[in-house]
């Protein structure tokens, strides 16, 4: 989670600088792709969280 956390830290500054027109709007779009990843990790991990929450399947047979 500490990923996530660096990337939305990331994108915040991203974001607030280049609303301001302190550094270039490029960075915006690097914000975006920093949600993206953070946004990724987040499903993968829930995904994750989910798989090992269920109980396991009885097989008769």
């Amino acid at each position: 989670m500490m990923a996530v956390g660096a990337a939305g830290a990331l994108a915040a500054v991203d974001l607030v600088y280049a609303g301001r027109g302190s550094i270039s709007r490029v960075y915006l779009a690097d914000a975006a792709v920093e949600l993206g990843l953070a946004a990724g990790w987040i499903a993968s991990s829930f995904r994750r969280f989910q798989r090992r929450s269920r109980p396991p399947e009885i097989v008769s047979g």
